[in-house]
């Protein structure tokens, strides 16, 4: 029921090349809170020193958060910080930057790379603004397991570190998702550390 419920048939819309709808599964069972849950449950349990690994599978495609993160951004609004388009972003480049740009569209793989260059404006603002949702439902994940380590005292004797395997490019040099490349928008990621020896503020 739950994978019913992910689907995007059960929000009355059909899977297309935006990959983008509001999820239908209650917060409370959607993934994201899965994984937060098990992680508060633990620490709220670890005796000793410990090492731990909390792993989240968002934000990713498809852009598909569960109410209330679905509502947080409207595509009106991401709309003004759409990336800019350039007509000749490709030229001169190896040509799998024109296949990736292009994408794969009414192919088997369209649902890997549906093709940045492909979308509309407003295409690209729902996507981007379903993503940031995905965004900020982690956040308040996050937020959930650090505060297990305040309630507990353990603050000033846990290094925290936060990571993400890659970045996405949201329409920026005509492409969505991710790719084999060096792009700011793929690599340039936030690094957060809290913890002991780490001043607060410091870049």
């Amino acid at each position: 029921e739950r994978l019913r419920l992910m689907q995007p048939e059960a929000a009355g819309v059909t899977w297309d090349h935006t990959q983008t709808w509001r999820n239908a599964l209650p917060e409370e069972d959607h993934p994201t809170t899965w994984i937060a849950d098990r992680a508060v449950d633990w620490l709220e349990n670890v005796d000793g020193p410990f090492f731990g690994w909390v792993s989240f599978a968002d934000p990713h495609h498809p852009m598909d958060p569960p109410a209330p993160w679905c509502d947080r951004y409207a595509p009106e609004d991401t709309l003004q910080i759409l990336p800019e388009i350039h007509a000749d972003e490709v030229e001169g480049k190896p040509p799998f930057h024109q296949v990736l740009s292009q994408g794969l569209r009414g192919r088997a793989l369209e649902w890997a790379n549906p093709g940045g260059a492909t979308l509309t404006r407003a295409e690209l603002a729902r996507m981007t603004a379903g993503y940031y949702g995905m965004v900020a439902q982690l956040d308040h994940a996050i937020g959930r397991v650090l505060d297990v380590l305040d309630e507990r005292g353990l603050n000033d004797d846990t290094l925290v570190i936060i990571t993400s395997d890659h970045g996405e490019f949201l329409g920026e040099h005509q492409m969505i998702f991710k790719g084999p490349f060096g792009s700011d928008s793929l690599l340039r990621l936030p690094l957060p550390v809290r913890g002991p020896g780490v001043d607060s503020g410091r870049v």
